[in-house]
Formats: C-alpha cells, sequence, structure tokens
C-alpha cells in the first residue's frame, strides 16, 4: 500500500461511514430519508472536520470541503435507501 493512496482510502472509509448513519437515521425516521441522512453526514463531516482541527491544528482545505460534500451525498443516498427498506 503506498502513502499517496492512503486519501482515497479515508474518503472511501468516511463515505461508508456516512451511507451507514443515513441508513439508520433514514430507517428510524420514516420520512424525508435525503434530509435526515444528510443530515447525518454533513454533521459527521464537519465533527471529522473539527477533530482533525482542533487535534492536528490543520487549517481547512478544499479536501475537507471535498469530504463534507461526499458525506452530505452518501448520506442521502443512504437515508433514501433506510427509508424504502423500512419494514411497515
Amino acid at each position: 500500500m503506498r502513502e499517496q493512496s492512503l486519501s482515497h482510502y479515508t474518503y472511501v472509509v468516511h463515505a461508508l461511514s456516512a451511507f451507514a448513519g443515513g441508513l439508520v437515521s433514514g430507517k428510524r425516521s420514516g420520512k424525508r430519508g435525503w434530509y435526515q441522512g444528510g443530515m447525518t453526514g454533513l454533521i459527521y463531516g464537519f465533527l471529522v472536520i473539527m477533530i482533525g482541527f482542533l487535534a492536528l491544528d490543520s487549517s481547512i482545505k478544499t479536501g475537507d470541503l471535498i469530504l463534507a460534500s461526499l458525506a452530505f451525498a452518501s448520506g442521502s443516498i443512504g437515508g433514501m435507501i433506510g427509508v424504502n427498506s423500512r419494514n411497515n
């Protein structure tokens, strides 16, 4: 595993985490899954950015905005799937 490809793997892991959070929040809410999942993903993304900012003293970069938008998108998709997979 090369060091240059590690950032791609972290984006995949963050997207899967936001997807799982969106899936659970969409399933629990029962309606507006894209909104519930998107907000879950966005909160997750900003929490990760804030932890990196506070713990590592890093500044906001374009990669952080990509992370937040990726978390929102994958959380929204997870929320839509979660609402539609709900057992009635």
